[in-house]
């Protein structure tokens, strides 16, 4: 049995962003994608990130990523948009030789990062 396990805690802090946001045009009944300039973005978080192989070896090997992270934008008018969410990754292989298979399940989050 080996595992390995570590931790990383990350702040980002971007002043003066350039973002996209979906706004409704009541001419048209329509969202508009309209980039805007805002005041600031901040992120932060911890990710724990680690493995486990059970036979000290690359036969069966378990890897996992957590990310518990809050986002946070200021527009011009002062209106605050924030976010929380969890990232996730797990991710389960299989080395044999020159023989690799490799399965990753990821549960998709939300993340204030623009429209696309």
């Amino acid at each position: 049995m080996c595992f390995d396990i570590n931790s990383n805690l990350f702040f980002i802090y971007n002043a003066r962003v350039v973002n996209q946001f979906y706004r409704l045009n009541s001419t048209t009944k329509s969202y508009d994608l309209t980039p805007e300039n805002t005041k600031y973005y901040h992120e932060y978080g911890l990710q724990l990130s680690g493995y486990y192989k059970s036979l000290k070896n690359n036969i069966i090997v378990l890897k996992a990523l957590i990310r518990p992270t809050a986002q946070k934008i200021l527009l011009n008018d002062g209106i605050s948009i924030e976010n929380n969410y969890i990232g996730n990754l797990v991710t389960f292989s299989n080395d044999y030789k020159s023989f690799n298979i490799q399965y990753q399940i990821n549960i998709p989050v939300y993340r204030l990062q623009g429209a696309f």
